[in-house]
């Protein structure tokens, strides 16, 4: 049986998001290592079933997973772990089906966000932070955030990015690109 160059992709980023959905639920990290290997195996996977227009593909991924991350990143939504994973899973996918996936994985991060929040800080976290954010609002003063409310928390954001690729996966999308 020889595998193709979209069943090759689907298992080298279903592989690396479940080692990345993995470590960063343990440790909040996301492995360089990891980066790195998804980001040189991307390359040589297109490079090998489509020539150099595969591995420009794969360079197209990598820099519209930053382009669009980078921002993110910028306004500290997102750690640098999260950019760097999207940028190896944009080498291994190529420039249409990361952006898909940023589009899914970012509206699944609100879903696990708020899940996130209110597993560690429960209601009275989410309504503190949504009452300081009234403050700030009213007295056009920032406040920083208490560890005890919603908006101070670190949420590992690996599992919304692995939904975004689930939805992309199993579900029968008609998308530009894909």
């Amino acid at each position: 049986m020889t595998l193709t160059l979209l069943q090759c992709q689907y298992l080298l980023t279903s592989l690396v998001f479940l080692v990345a959905v993995v470590t960063d639920l343990r440790t909040e990290r996301i492995p360089n290592g990891l980066v790195i290997f998804s980001l040189v195996s991307g390359i040589l996977l297109n490079l090998l079933f489509e020539g150099w227009n595969g591995a420009l593909s794969s360079l197209a991924g990598a820099l519209v997973a930053g382009a669009i991350l980078i921002l993110f990143y910028a306004k500290k939504v997102l750690g640098a772990g999260d950019v760097k994973l999207m940028i190896g899973i944009g080498a291994i996918l190529g420039p249409y089906m990361v952006f898909w996936n940023l589009c899914f994985g970012i509206i699944a991060g609100g879903f696990t966000t708020m899940g996130f929040a209110l597993f560690r800080v429960g209601w009275y976290g989410v309504l503190a932070s949504l009452k300081r954010y009234y403050q700030c609002l009213i007295t056009r003063t920032y406040f920083k955030p208490s560890p005890y409310e919603a908006a101070g928390l670190r949420v590992p954001y690996a599992p919304a990015l692995a939904i975004g690729w689930l939805v992309i996966m199993l579900t029968p999308t008609n998308l530009p690109g894909l």
